[in-house]
């Protein structure tokens, strides 16, 4: 019989008893296990750089938010499946796969009763069932801009055979960037697109979330496409590829 790996997994739960159970039986299976007790802590550890190649899965309580606020960011954005456990009588609040949460699976929870083996093989088999639907993904053709390649559905990009990890607004903004190549996306319009607030502007957020795209992407002339601020406005990609477009891009700065 083949070896298995042990997981590398996120537990989220608010409740100490129960997550000091949780954790004892995921000791003892061999894996490695981070507890996160609350909802920010959670999602700022999510958007920390490199923090999706940490975790292999996220395993959670259905409680308070966790469903709209936290399950979200973890199997979604983050690329990260996610396994709820759900006590008898909270199978009503589960939302159906699709409203947006095909990477999570369920599993009826009584740390008292679940085997270890149980949520082994439960946790395991998700992890399989993820790998393979993103090795499909990854099989349909990207957005493609030279050398950059988006994929939408694991929210990557891939420049050269390298793969970089963007915060999910950071995809978003390096996306409509691309796509809108050539034009100015103004910071109004940025602001609206992109954080969808009603609450008044802050040009800094959008200015931060550009900065970050520009160096994350390496956005400069050696690599095809230049991303600059044009003054009182908001932000121009341009396609960078001959001795002409040198001479338009000194001119313009």
């Amino acid at each position: 019989m083949t070896e298995q790996q042990d997981l590398s997994i996120a537990l989220y739960d608010s409740d100490d008893a129960r997550s000091a159970v949780l954790q004892r039986k995921l000791s003892a299976m061999g894996h490695q296990t981070v507890v996160f007790t609350h909802k920010d802590n959670f999602l700022e550890t999510l958007e920390s750089e490199g923090r999706r190649q940490r975790f292999d899965l996220l395993l959670a309580p259905l409680q308070d938010d966790l469903v709209k606020q936290v399950l979200g960011a973890g199997a979604e954005e983050a690329g990260m499946p996610a396994l709820l456990l759900v006590e008898r009588t909270q199978w009503a609040q589960m939302p159906r796969r699709n409203e947006g949460f095909e990477g999570c699976d369920a599993i009826d929870f009584d740390v008292s009763r679940t085997t270890n083996e149980e949520l082994d093989w439960r946790m395991r088999a998700l992890l399989e069932r993820h790998r393979r639907a993103s090795a499909q993904a990854a099989q349909v053709p990207g957005l493609v801009w030279g050398d950059y390649r988006f994929l939408e559905r694991q929210r990557i990009v891939m420049h050269r055979g390298r793969e970089i990890l963007l915060q999910p607004r950071q995809f978003d903004f390096a996306l409509e960037l691309f796509r809108n190549m050539g034009r100015v996306l103004t910071r109004d319009w940025l602001w609206s697109a992109l954080w969808r607030s009603t609450s008044q502007r802050d040009s800094r957020v959008c200015d931060v979330c550009a900065a970050n795209v520009r160096k994350k992407l390496a956005l400069c002339k050696e690599n095809g496409f230049v991303l600059r601020a044009v003054y009182k406005q908001g932000y121009l990609l341009s396609k960078y590829t001959t001795a002409h477009d040198e001479a338009a891009y000194t001119a313009s700065c």
